[in-house]
């Protein structure tokens, strides 16, 4: 795992936009898309599009399959990506909601689709089980996923939680990542597949092994993805300006104590099931953030439990700073209202 390239969120988020622009291009098969690329390609990176930067036509663009502690954002990460090549490239960004409510893809369109791979058993995942429309008439919903895939413009496919899907998927997912297709099922040439998984244990008890496997893991490129602060509190901020609320003295907290953004401790997880403060844990907590304050200050919630879901501790006495922090915090804001 530590052998993988280390990325935060926003530079990663970068490359594989780069990477999703650069998958679309057709080299002179649709010319209308082959200009979207280039001046996607342009808007993203500075540099002025040539055939040089992406593969012979008889080649594709690598996948990438993201590693990482839970709760670091890798499937956010392919997402907004996906949502950002769609913005450059001038396309509609799509998603299954889109695909059941009717709509039919097209050459502006960037298809977005992700597959839930946690406790996938069997490759009828994908082969798709006959069953009876609300029409009376037969229908098979994945591979109809599949030709919605080769109409759009471009598709991302995010199989997520790799790591948890069963050995026996693994020829399933050696032929998405490496022939963009399985059995007779194209997902089309204009896709590409990403993977997310999270940090593993070996058969002798190590931590943070890739749970992937040698063969799907030769036929990838990967990364190890890790938020940090500043790319959090960037994205954090813009929310709140769109969303017009204060943050409560959340984002000057963490500045104060950077420590507190990630606190994974691999062997009290392993060993004693705790909590840990993450990015997702963080960020789940401050859509509340002001009505928990509130709370606090109207006598429904003691502080403790105020600073458990500040930072997603189950001890909050063990971290003084916590504490002391807080409570100025809380204290500022109540002399200044």
């Amino acid at each position: 795992m530590k052998d993988f390239p280390k990325k935060d969120t926003e530079k990663l988020t970068l490359i594989l936009a780069v990477d999703i622009v650069r998958n679309t291009y057709t080299h002179g098969k649709v010319p209308e898309l082959d200009q979207k690329v280039a001046a996607a390609f342009k808007k993203l990176t500075g540099i002025t599009f040539s055939e040089q930067y992406v593969p012979p036509r008889s080649r594709k663009i690598p996948p990438s399959i993201l590693h990482g502690p839970p709760g670091q954002g890798k499937s956010t990460v392919v997402k907004i990506a996906a949502m950002q090549a769609a913005k450059a490239m001038g396309m509609r960004f799509i998603t299954d909601e889109d695909i059941d409510a009717g709509y039919q893809p097209t050459l502006n369109d960037l298809f977005f689709t992700k597959v839930e791979m946690a406790g996938q058993v069997s490759p009828i995942g994908f082969t798709g089980i006959p069953g009876k429309s609300e029409e009376n008439t037969m229908r098979v919903l994945p591979p109809d996923r599949f030709k919605k895939s080769t109409q759009a413009g471009a598709s991302v496919w995010l199989f997520d939680d790799l790591g948890n899907a069963a050995q026996r998927m693994i020829p399933v997912l050696l032929g998405i990542f490496q022939d963009r297709k399985y059995g007779e099922h194209s997902m089309g040439e204009r896709s590409i597949p990403f993977g997310t998984t999270n940090l593993g244990q070996s058969m002798d008890g190590a931590i943070g092994v890739s749970q992937i496997g040698t063969a799907l893991g030769n036929r990838v490129r990967q990364y190890y993805v890790e938020d940090n602060l500043e790319n959090w509190i960037s994205r954090y901020e813009k929310e709140l300006a769109h969303r017009k609320v204060d943050d409560c003295g959340l984002v000057g907290f963490l500045r104060k104590y950077p420590n507190l953004f990630n606190t994974l401790n691999v062997d009290e997880v392993r060993y004693r099931q705790t909590a840990f403060a993450s990015a997702r844990s963080i960020s789940n907590f401050a859509d509340s953030f002001p009505f928990y304050v509130s709370w606090y200050k109207a006598g429904n919630m003691q502080f403790g439990e105020l600073v458990e879901e500040c930072v997603g501790l189950s001890s909050p006495p063990s971290f003084p700073p916590i504490s002391g922090i807080t409570s100025k915090v809380l204290n500022s804001r109540s002399s200044s209202t």
